[in-house]
């Protein structure tokens, strides 16, 4: 009996020995029936990139080939299910080792990601040289699901935290009434150093400090330290937020600065009447004669007129319609003059001087350096002129006019000079928002707005 165990004993043996040379590792006699690839270890390069090591482990038959048929991948996903994940391909084992490093970008900072590494079978006839697709950027991405021959174990990795303020910084330069010059400086070898190497970054700035509309974008160049700038045309005395964008790698995700508050300055005023520095020889008022704010049309104006004609064509000064006729009193072809002096200047007596009804020379300059739009604003139309030399703007209400006392709807902005045409002198120079220039003429008996300017 004890010979029989012994015989036993080592029949067991041998069969182990046997079974040892055809399932496992060659380094150490045996192959394994089943092909494994695992992460062995990770670090992390940057603050978007991931650097693994993964070793695979192959049956016999993949190490006669020298694993010539397949590579090793890594798959990851922020759903820990991997319903919706990315697969990159990393390389082949370079030796008896069977080790596979390879580095995977594409990652966000500040985020959760499951990483398994995969077993790749690409020499297969079914499909091709399509296995995979390779992006701009030289990434290869597995295309197909189908040759994915082995799943490992899955690993949890959290990527770093981005603080945008610690590579990107804004500072005010300079305040306007309706400008803001922003100034921002980026630590782009601080950038390089963390791995952001490919970024697009932008200067945002809102009326609101959620940045849900009417939002101004800037993109500041990737290869400037340092940037300047301008944001024109905004509200005077009205407060703005901006902040610092930052995105990677394909712009699906964004990083913002925090958030800086800054306000316009109020307008300048004379005699108590606000103006807009346009940049030209002129100061222009924010408002019409008789109007509150840029929006609403103020009074209505016969050319040398101190008081308002809005009903009936009825009104007491130089101007009397008999019937059809009218008679001038003044600045006619015995006086002969041209340009309206101060008593008879609608803004100079209702403002004080300086302020002034603009003469023709003033028209045609806005004309010349300025950009006209119509806009909607709160309901009312109006001609917005935004300087070209400073970005400044003045806001005109389409007000129509009147013509013997009959108020005419036209979607236009009328308003006088103080210039008269020639003589004989029923005409005067006004403008009118036209696409055939600014300047245009009417006759004095009409009414139209009045907006003033001055020289401080």
């Amino acid at each position: 009996m004890k010979r029989l165990n012994f015989i036993v004993l080592l029949a067991v043996f041998v069969g182990s020995l046997f079974l040892d040379s055809c399932f496992g590792d060659e380094k150490n006699g045996f192959f394994y029936e089943e092909p494994e690839a695992e992460i062995q270890s990770y670090s992390m390069v940057g603050i978007n990139a991931c650097f693994f090591i993964c070793k695979i482990w192959p049956t016999k038959e993949m190490y006669e080939n020298n694993l010539k048929n397949y590579e090793c991948g890594i798959e990851y996903s922020t759903d820990s299910l991997f319903r919706s994940s990315t697969k990159v391909v990393i390389g082949r084992s370079k030796s008896d080792d069977f080790i596979v490093m390879g580095y995977v970008g594409e990652l966000f900072p500040d985020s959760t990601y499951y990483v398994r590494a995969l077993l790749v079978l690409v020499d297969d006839s079914s499909l091709g040289d399509q296995y995979y697709i390779c992006d701009k950027y030289g990434n290869r991405y597995v295309n197909q699901f189908t040759h994915v021959i082995k799943e490992g174990k899955i690993v949890s990795i959290t990527m770093p935290h981005l603080d945008v303020n610690d590579y990107v910084h804004v500072s005010v330069m300079e305040l306007g009434t309706m400008n803001i010059n922003l100034g921002v400086e980026c630590e782009c070898i601080d950038m390089t150093s963390a791995g952001i190497n490919r970024y697009d970054c932008s200067l945002e700035l809102s009326e609101n400090d959620t940045f849900s509309e009417n939002v101004r974008v800037a993109p500041i160049k990737s290869y400037e330290w340092e940037s300047k700038f301008e944001f024109k045309s905004l509200k005077p005395f009205c407060d703005y937020y901006c902040r610092v964008c930052l995105s990677l790698n394909n712009k699906s995700v964004a990083y913002y600065g925090d958030v800086i508050k800054v306000s316009t300055l109020a307008l300048k005023e004379v005699n108590g009447m606000q103006y807009v520095d346009l940049g030209l020889s002129v100061m222009w008022a924010n408002c019409n004669v008789g109007a509150h704010s840029p929006l609403e049309p103020g009074g209505f104006y016969c050319w040398g007129e101190l008081e308002e004609l809005i009903t009936e064509g009825m009104k007491v000064g130089d101007i009397d319609y008999v019937n059809t006729t009218i008679n001038y009193s003044k600045y006619n072809m015995t006086d002969g003059k041209l340009v309206l002096e101060p008593e008879d200047d609608v803004a100079t007596v209702k403002w004080g001087a300086p302020w002034h009804i603009p003469d023709k020379s003033d028209i045609e300059e806005l004309n010349d350096n300025c950009t006209s739009r119509v806009l909607t604003i709160d309901g009312q139309k109006v001609v917005r002129y935004t300087s070209k030399i400073n970005g400044n703007y003045i806001t005109v209400p389409i007000a129509g006019w009147y013509s013997g006392g009959q108020y005419l709807d036209w979607d236009q902005a009328f308003f006088w000079t103080r210039t008269l045409s020639a003589m004989p002198s029923s005409i005067a120079f006004s403008a009118r928002s036209n696409v055939w220039g600014l300047l245009t003429h009417n006759n004095r008996s009409n009414c139209l707005n009045v907006r003033p300017v001055v020289k401080p």
